[in-house]
């Protein structure tokens, strides 16, 4: 098990956990600064190295009741102490701004946000936020619980990729956590490895503690840290619409990055693996991950499409609520010889079989257009050549049935290849797309032909025989055409189609 010191530095947002660095000084306004700085930022000066040890809250009793012990860690933001509560002999972890940080009012903002919205939030998953208060200079700190464990992002270093049982369980405990924080009015906006603590409990599966609400934003109004066109968050775990700047970013996005999150334990890989943030953004916002199963060939088809549904680019096409994502993820916590615990939501079971629907829904469409092509090409060039036909005729319609046909399937086959055959939620809803436009194609030529044939026996009139089948032909294409007109206008709309 980790120590406490590695649980506190993730509370600081230090990306390398158990490494304390040292402040740069400046000898001027005695302000001292991240030890990355070279000069002052207010006096233009060299600032001078100083160690963690010479920190001055070191030994002194902040608000007259916790007891500074020793420094755990350093963010941009901000330096942890351990800290003892002098009346209750409890130990807690002190996050206090840096004092370069006082006097920015964006800075202090974000910091009172985080404690607002973490102690705002009730659940068990959240690291809960005891006290805010202020130094004896004015700098304001945070109190929260001191956790015992280790950042996911430490835990996915050294082993890579996780079992499926306990990459979801952990997923389904952020889930709840971000649902807790939803309720509450608050998007998180920064879900990602580093900011998800593991509490290790000898049950298996880790207690998840969630940390940082330090750019969360709520959904009930007032101030707002940032403006839109600004991108905030994690690049490689957040939503598209963050990835391109938009202010109105709602619950949806957290959703994704729970599914960035879960794409990352169960493949070990990021979604996107780059070499910059603007190839990472660029990525986000353009490009589908690889898919899961490629990377982990005992993934259940099933779970990489909730894996897939939940970092969907529309916004319409993910899971609408956390709760939706945790029911989703439930059938796949159980191990692999015990039996699921629920039952799998028959959309998500459905969706083993959506890259054989659409090959075969491709195929069935493609046959059929041909089919009514050659019987409409065939009716006129008959009117043009008297029967019998020779080989000239027979080669002229297949020539056009072809040459009709297999251009638009050669574009549709490589727009697949290029994007939804490598997304199983996007593959059933083109396969979905299809069936129905050939169904309603069939349905049309089938009554056509019977509406025909009963009015000419009824009638002594209607259609001749030669002309009933080109025309029922004609009428099964316009059918299906419509049929894919309609199913397709909803989703230019971003409702998601069945």
């Amino acid at each position: 098990m980790a120590s406490r010191e590695t649980a506190a530095t993730v509370l600081a947002g230090v990306t390398d956990p158990g490494v304390v660095s040292a402040t740069r000084r400046c000898s001027r306004c005695e302000q001292r600064f991240p030890a990355d700085y070279a000069v002052c930022p207010r006096c233009a000066v060299p600032l001078e190295g100083e160690s963690a040890a010479d920190d001055p809250l070191l030994g002194q009793t902040l608000g007259g009741t916790y007891h500074v012990h020793s420094v755990l860690g350093e963010g941009g933001m901000g330096r942890v102490y351990r800290a003892r509560h002098v009346r209750l002999d409890r130990f807690f972890a002190l996050k206090v701004l840096h004092p370069h940080l006082a006097s920015d009012r964006t800075a202090l903002e974000r910091f009172r946000r985080e404690a607002t919205a973490a102690s705002g939030v009730r659940s068990p998953h959240v690291a809960q936020v005891v006290d805010v208060d202020v130094t004896a200079d004015g700098r304001p700190f945070i109190v929260s619980e001191l956790l015992e464990g280790e950042p996911l992002s430490a835990r996915l270093e050294r082993e890579s990729r996780l079992d499926v049982p306990i990459a979801v369980g952990i997923a389904r405990q952020i889930a709840r956590a971000a649902a807790a924080a939803h309720a509450a009015g608050v998007v998180h906006r920064d879900l990602k490895p580093d900011n998800v603590f593991l509490v290790e409990d000898g049950t298996g599966t880790p207690m998840v503690k969630v940390l940082d609400f330090g750019i969360a934003k709520t959904l009930t109004g007032g101030p707002s840290v940032t403006r839109t066109g600004l991108v905030v968050g994690t690049p490689a775990y957040m939503a598209p619409e963050q990835a391109a700047g938009n202010k109105d970013v709602d619950a949806r996005a957290d959703v994704y990055a729970v599914g960035a999150i879960l794409y990352r334990m169960l493949t070990g890989r990021r979604p996107f693996e780059t070499e910059d943030i603007g190839a990472t953004l660029t990525a986000v916002l353009t490009r589908e991950p690889t898919r899961p199963s490629s990377l982990c060939t005992d993934l259940p088809v099933e779970l990489e499409a909730v894996v897939q549904r939940a970092m969907a680019k529309n916004p319409a096409e993910r899971f609408a609520t956390m709760s939706e994502l945790d029911a989703a993820l439930a059938p796949f916590e159980a191990a692999k010889d015990a039996p699921a615990p629920v039952a799998m939501d028959p959309s998500v079971a459905a969706v083993r079989w959506a890259r054989p629907r659409l090959v075969l829904a491709t195929a069935l469409a493609w046959i059929w257009s041909v089919m009514a092509i050659a019987t409409i090409g065939a009716y006129l060039v008959s009117h043009v050549s008297r029967p019998p036909w020779g080989v000239l005729e027979r080669v002229l319609v297949a020539v056009v049935a072809l040459a009709t046909t297999v251009p638009p399937l050669v574009a549709w086959v490589r727009a697949m290849r290029r994007g939804p055959w490598q997304n199983t939620p996007q593959t059933a809803r083109r396969a979905s797309d299809l069936e129905w436009p050939v169904g309603a194609a069939v349905l049309v030529y089938a009554l056509s032909l019977a509406v025909g044939r009963v009015s000419a026996i009824a009638t002594g009139g209607g259609p001749t025989p030669e002309a009933l089948e080109p025309a029922a032909a004609a009428g099964s294409l316009l059918g299906g055409v419509l049929v894919w007109l309609l199913r397709r206008r909803p989703r230019r709309k971003g409702a998601v189609a069945s």
